[in-house]
């Protein structure tokens, strides 16, 4: 299978910085607000910008390191938590146990 490549271009990359600290939610907000039906017309004649996603996201509030961190801390007292905190624990373990054998070959 032939994964596809893709270049990141200016426009996306500051599309990808200003969004960092948005909820995936938000992010999708912002694009249904942002793609009416007349824009979505509008498109083959006039190319999506970032102004207009950056415009309507400024208007929302992103997650601060602190509430993330809080967030982290609760949800690894919970059952999900502590089950997926066990399997990395394991998968780290493994990685552990089977780098020493693939530097002796």
């Amino acid at each position: 299978m032939k994964i596809p490549q893709f270049k990141i271009n200016r426009t996306q990359f500051k599309i990808f910085q200003v969004s960092d600290g948005y909820t995936v939610g938000a992010i999708l907000e912002v694009i249904k607000e942002v793609m009416t039906c007349k824009r979505a017309l509008q498109l083959r004649v006039q190319p999506l910008t970032h102004i207009e996603l950056i415009n309507s996201l400024c208007k929302l509030e992103p997650v601060y390191k602190e509430e993330e961190e809080a967030f982290l801390q609760w949800f690894l007292k919970t059952p999900i938590g502590r089950r997926k905190a066990r399997q990395l624990e394991i998968e780290a373990e493994l990685k552990a146990a089977l780098a020493p054998k693939s530097k002796k070959k």
